[in-house]
């Protein structure tokens, strides 16, 4: 199993740890919720995230949910993952 296969929803986390919110510099990290605000996280984490990020967004949501977000027919979204994020999910996330 590699560290990518995990994933497990905290129940308890509800916002975004400081790594994370320096991500979202254009609204207040502070109002995003880890369940309501989940595609928008996924999308930033992997489009302008780290590898550390990476890992953090895996156990939080789980490896489907993010290969779900990064699939080809949800990149048709304006505002989606990049197609250079989505071949490294497809690389490292199975």
């Amino acid at each position: 199993m590699s560290d990518f296969e995990c994933g497990i929803i905290y129940p308890m986390l509800r916002f975004l740890p400081p790594t994370i919110a320096r991500l979202f510099w254009d609204v207040n990290p502070k109002k995003l919720n880890i369940s309501f605000h989940q595609r928008t996280i996924i999308e930033r984490v992997l489009n302008h995230g780290t590898l550390a990020d990476w890992h953090w967004l895996v156990s939080v949501y789980g490896a489907k949910a993010i290969r779900e977000a990064a699939s080809s027919r949800n990149r048709l979204r304006q505002n989606g993952v990049r197609a250079e994020s989505a071949r490294l999910v497809e690389m490292l996330i199975k």
